[in-house]
């Protein structure tokens, strides 16, 4: 047993799962799920990958908790981003937006083939 380094178990292959069953836009909630700031070998916050994953599964919307001071924060500061790290997140979304974008013309084209 390594321990429990995230708050919550999530598996971001549901997402187009739940988009199927429901026919409804599908939000993913980063920031509860792994609950720190930890940082992989990489250095890209675990929160950053998260999000990225649930983007390229198909995730319509995204919940992340920012704070100007999360130590400060009165709830979910120890899974808070700073606002400064704000334009890095939304320029990360984009990069796995454009490559979910990518993989659904990917699709097409070889559907269009058959």
């Amino acid at each position: 047993n390594m321990g429990d380094p995230h708050r919550n178990f999530v598996d971001f292959a549901h997402v187009p799962v739940v988009k199927r069953l429901t026919r409804m836009p599908v939000c993913i909630d980063p920031s509860h799920s792994v609950g720190t700031r930890a940082e992989s070998p990489d250095g890209i916050l675990d929160i950053m990958h998260a999000t990225a994953q649930g983007i390229i599964a198909g995730a319509n919307m995204v919940l992340v908790d920012f704070h100007p001071m999360p130590n400060k924060a009165l709830v979910d500061g120890p899974q808070a981003l700073l606002l400064k790290e704000l334009p890095q997140y939304l320029e990360d979304i984009q990069i796995a937006r454009d490559a979910y974008l990518k993989r659904i013309e990917l699709v097409e084209r070889y559907q269009s083939q058959s």
